[in-house]
C-alpha cells in the first residue's frame, strides 16, 4: 500500500504548486486533506498488521493474564518496531508519535473478544486516529518538535509559510485532529458497549437454555420416579396372584387341564415380574431372540387406521442378543413412532424395520421415506428438550441413552428427498 500510494502523492504536490502559483491557501487546505487520506490508506494495513502480530505475540509470550502496564509496554515495543522497520525499509520518514498514540489508545480502550467486532473496532478507530495524526503532521508550529518531517509534509508547511497561512494551517490541523481522535474514542466506547450487550444477551440465552434443560431434567426425573413407584406397586398384586395360584394348584392341581392353566398363570406372573425388574433396574439384561424382540415391538404398535405401509425384514431372526427387553423395545418403538409421524400425509408412506448381522455386530434399522431432518437439526436431535413439533424432546435422547447403556452405537442418515434411516449397532456381550 505504501508503494501503491506514492504516485498519488504527485497529485498533492501539484496542488501545492497550484496554491503557490495562484497564492490561494484554499488549494493548500485541499492538498492537506488529500495528503491525510493517502497517508491513512497507506499506513492502515501496516498498523493493523502490527497490531495483529503484537496481539498474537503477547498471547504466546504470556498465556496467563499479565499486568496491564506490562502488556502496554510489550505492545508499544512490537508495534513501534514493525512500524519503524517497514517505513525505513521503504525509505519513508516514520512519525515518532503514531505508534505511541496507537498503543495508548489500545491501552485505554477495551478490546472486544468477538472476532468480527474486533476487526471492525480496530479498523474504524485506527483509520480515524491515523487521519487525525496525519492532519497533525501538517501543523507548522509542531514541526520544531519533530512532527511531520517527510518531504511532502515539509513542502506543505513551507508553502503555508510562503502564503502567510501558518496560523490557518495550525488551526485547520487542530480542527481535524481533535474531533477525529475524540470520534475514535467515542466509536470505541460505542462498539465496546455493543459488544457487552451482545455478551449479556448471549449469557442470558445460555442461562435460559440451561434453565430449560434443568426443567426438562426435573420433569423427566419426576416422571421416572412416579413410573418407578407405580411399577413397583404392581409387584404386590402379582405376589397375591402368585400365592393364590399356588393355593388353587394345591387344591385343584390333580386335574391335568387345571394344572396346565395354573402353569400358564405362573409363567405369566413370572414374565410380568421380569418385565417390572427390567423397567426398575436399567442394567438387568436377558437373552432374547431377535424375532421375539421384534414381535414384542410389533405388539406395542396397534394403530387403528394405518396410512403407512410397515415392512419387516429380519435376516437373523433366530440370533440371540442380551438386552433389557422393555427399555430396548421402548427405544425401537420411539424410532418407529417418529417414522410414523414423519410419513404422515406423505403419498405412499413407507416404513421398513430391518435386522441383520455385519462384522460381528447385530444391527437394527428403521427407515422411512418421510420429510427428513434438516442438516442444521441433525446434530440437535440428541439434545434433551430439542423438538421442532412442540413435543417434550425426550424421545431420541432416551433412545441414545438406551443404546449407549447396551454398549452400542446409533447413527442417523437423513435427506428431504430420500427420507430418514436410524441404525442401531450392538456388539460384544450383547450379540
Amino acid at each position: 500500500m505504501i508503494f501503491i500510494s506514492e504516485p498519488w502523492l504527485f497529485l498533492v504536490i501539484d496542488q501545492i504548486e497550484a496554491s503557490i502559483d495562484n497564492t490561494n491557501s484554499s488549494l493548500l487546505i485541499l492538498a492537506a486533506g488529500l495528503y491525510s487520506l493517502i497517508r491513512t490508506a497507506a499506513s492502515l494495513p501496516l498498523l493493523m498488521g502490527s497490531l495483529i502480530i503484537s496481539n498474537v505475540t503477547v498471547n504466546k509470550l504470556f498465556p496467563d493474564k499479565i499486568n496491564r502496564y506490562t502488556e502496554f509496554a510489550v505492545n508499544l515495543i512490537i508495534i513501534a518496531s514493525i512500524y519503524y522497520l517497514v517505513l525505513l525499509f521503504t525509505e519513508n520518514h516514520p512519525d515518532v508519535y503514531v505508534p505511541l498514540i496507537m498503543t495508548c489508545f489500545l491501552f485505554f480502550t477495551a478490546t472486544p473478544g468477538h472476532k468480527r467486532l474486533w476487526v471492525i473496532h480496530r479498523c474504524t478507530t485506527t483509520a480515524q486516529l491515523l487521519l487525525g495524526c496525519y492532519w497533525l503532521d501538517l501543523s507548522p508550529s509542531l514541526g520544531a518538535i519533530g512532527v511531520g518531517k517527510d518531504e511532502v509534509a515539509v513542502s506543505m508547511k513551507l508553502a503555508a509559510n510562503f502564503l502567510q497561512s501558518t496560523a490557518v494551517m495550525d488551526f485547520i490541523s487542530m480542527c481535524f485532529f481533535i474531533p477525529l481522535v475524540t470520534i475514535a474514542f467515542i466509536t470505541s466506547i460505542l462498539i465496546n458497549n455493543h459488544y457487552k450487550q451482545l455478551q449479556q444477551l448471549e449469557k442470558d440465552k445460555q442461562r435460559e437454555n440451561q434453565l430449560q434443560h434443568y426443567r426438562l431434567q426435573l420433569v423427566q426425573a419426576r416422571s421416572l420416579q412416579e413410573m418407578h413407584s407405580l411399577v413397583h406397586d404392581l409387584k404386590t398384586p402379582l405376589t397375591t396372584i402368585n400365592g393364590l395360584c399356588s393355593l388353587l394348584e394345591m387344591k385343584y392341581g390333580q386335574d391335568a387341564k387345571n394344572r396346565q392353566y395354573f402353569n400358564r398363570i405362573d409363567r405369566s406372573v413370572q414374565n410380568m415380574n421380569e418385565m417390572i425388574s427390567e423397567i426398575l433396574y436399567e442394567k438387568i439384561k436377558r437373552e432374547i431372540a431377535v424375532s421375539d424382540l421384534i414381535n414384542y415391538v410389533r405388539a406395542q404398535l396397534i394403530p387403528e387406521k394405518l396410512e403407512q405401509q410397515i415392512e419387516f425384514n429380519l435376516e437373523n431372526s433366530s440370533a440371540m442378543i442380551k438386552v433389557n427387553r422393555v427399555r430396548f423395545a421402548r427405544a425401537m418403538i420411539n424410532l418407529v413412532e417418529n417414522a410414523l409421524e414423519a410419513t404422515k400425509g406423505v403419498p405412499q408412506g413407507k416404513i421398513c424395520i430391518s435386522t441383520g448381522d455385519a462384522a460381528g455386530e447385530t444391527y437394527f434399522s428403521v427407515y422411512d421415506n418421510g420429510i427428513g431432518i434438516s442438516a442444521e437439526n441433525l446434530n440437535k436431535i440428541w439434545i434433551t428438550g430439542f423438538s421442532t413439533k412442540n413435543t417434550s424432546g425426550l424421545g431420541l435422547p432416551f433412545v441414545k441413552k438406551v443404546v449407549e447403556d447396551h454398549g452400542g452405537e446409533i447413527e442417523v442418515l437423513s435427506d428431504s428427498e430420500i427420507g430418514t434411516t436410524f441404525t442401531i449397532r450392538l456388539r460384544g456381550e450383547n450379540t
